[in-house]
């Protein structure tokens, strides 16, 4: 009898184990003295098997090592494995009893137990009390003879019911996302690949059908499908040793960035298998095409932060601005300004004009100010204008920014009548804060106790009047 390469063999393994702890046990496995304690201690090892038998081959019997309460009133401890073939065919479904017979034939298992491999699986599906459950038989050499031909193998039954289920709802997650997202894929934490699960046909000449590593995915995905600016966000969102840890306290984690195929996306990951110790197996990587959607919220936003009649920012956008330049340390010039008897203006000629009034005034500034820098409607005839980077030796730039728009909305158009702004303006270095606006404001208030049409710069006041 010639043993196999112990190598290959799980059964060598324990043996090896066995040998190990010190036990006195031939080298051969087909001492029967040696199997019986050597599968003994494999009993104590495999509790989640239903049920475990050592067939002789050659003698085509069987020994049931292991069985349980329910089986062992139908199945003796030992008989014809043929019997044992028949029994599970008769009680699995019979969708699967023509492809069990098959796979258990002498020809079949000894190509697979002695040529190319040590061991196989099958698994079987039986109805019981109107449920499936599930099964896999598990079929592993033990020795071959001197002619290198199949000698004993074992067979181990376990149940794989809730393993069946959860690739089941596994399945249904996988067809949900399908219909609903763009592209997926099934990620292999554990292995570091990438299969194709759904392709869109803008990507489909990237992709191959099988597996790949992981790694060479996000080089195609980041590649060709994400601009520039985001290729390193998605590469750290995708990062594989730090994605069980995001997933523990999480159902799905998203990513959203702009594409090259589609104008934005969202990257979905959703655990699809956990292990039975907890550890995150498999993720489900979903991309859903969300252009129309962020054209939704900027138009949303847009609305949200501009002044209906004018087309300026309004006071929100304003107070979020501010908020941003909170303790920044990039310079700038808050100005405030009004138009000068606004109020006299609508008595006379009527809130038709005055609004026309208001909107001519938004586009003067518009087109005064430089692309930086923002103009702002805080309510009535009263305006705001943030001006990036400019320090208070720029106050002179400033002051004639004011006066060019003032000489703009001094010459009539379109009936309207002429009008002109006061302004006063207050530089900062440390970031917005009251004070910043209150400086600006007194300026302002100058500019309309004294000349009107014109700007005061705070810093300069401030330093007349000491």
């Amino acid at each position: 009898m010639c043993l196999i390469n112990p190598d290959l063999s799980a059964f060598a393994l324990l043996e090896s184990t066995w040998l190990y702890l010190g036990q006195e046990i031939g080298l051969f496995l087909h001492q029967e003295k040696v199997n019986r304690k050597y599968l003994l201690f494999m009993e104590g090892i495999r509790s989640s098997n239903l049920s475990e038998f050592l067939v002789d081959y050659t003698a085509k019997r069987y020994e049931a090592l292991r069985i349980t309460k329910v089986l062992s009133k139908v199945i003796p401890e030992e008989g014809e494995w043929e019997w044992i073939r028949q029994f599970y065919a008769s009680i699995i479904k019979p969708e699967y009893r023509e492809e069990f017979l098959r796979r258990t034939e002498r020809e079949y298992m000894e190509t697979f137990l002695c040529r190319e491999q040590t061991s196989f699986s099958i698994d079987l599906e039986r109805e019981v009390n109107g449920s499936n459950t599930w099964f896999r038989l598990e079929f592993s050499v033990v020795s071959l003879d001197e002619n290198g031909h199949l000698d004993r193998f074992v067979v181990l039954v376990k149940d794989i019911t809730q393993m069946k289920r959860e690739e089941k709802e596994h399945q249904q997650m996988i067809t949900a996302l399908s219909g609903f997202y763009k592209v997926s894929f099934m990620i292999d934490v554990v292995n570091g690949t990438t299969q194709v699960i759904k392709h869109s046909d803008a990507i489909r000449q990237y992709y191959p059908d099988g597996i790949i590593p992981h790694e060479v995915f996000l080089d195609i995905f980041s590649g060709k499908m994400v601009e520039k600016e985001y290729v390193e966000p998605v590469r750290q969102f995708m990062e594989l040793d730090t994605m069980e840890q995001r997933m523990k306290d999480k159902n799905v984690l998203s990513f959203e960035y702009q594409g090259k195929q589609i104008e934005w996306g969202r990257i979905v990951l959703a655990p699809a298998k956990w292990d039975q110790s907890g550890r995150l197996e498999k993720v489900v990587f979903a991309v859903q095409d969300i252009t129309e959607q962020k054209s939704r919220e900027e138009w949303m936003q847009f609305k949200m932060e501009h002044d209906e009649l004018t087309g300026a920012l309004n006071r929100t956008a304003f107070n979020r601005v501010t908020k941003l330049l909170e303790g920044s340390a990039t310079p700038f010039a808050l100005v405030l300004l009004d138009i000068d008897k606004f109020k006299s203006i609508n008595d006379t000629y009527g809130h038709d004009v005055g609004d026309q009034v208001l909107t001519r005034l938004v586009s003067a500034l518009d087109e005064e100010m430089r692309a930086v820098d923002k103009v702002f409607r805080l309510g009535g005839d009263e305006f705001a204008v943030v001006m990036n980077r400019m320090t208070s030796a720029q106050a002179g730039f400033v002051k004639t920014a004011i006066e060019n728009v003032n000489d703009t909305i001094m010459q009539g158009m379109n009936g309207l009548p002429t009008f002109s702004v006061s302004a006063g303006v207050a530089f900062s270095t440390w970031g917005y804060d009251e004070a910043l606006y209150r400086n600006a404001d007194k300026a302002l208030y100058r500019t309309k106790e004294t000349t009107r049409r014109g700007c005061t710069v705070f810093e300069e006041m401030a330093a007349a009047d000491e």
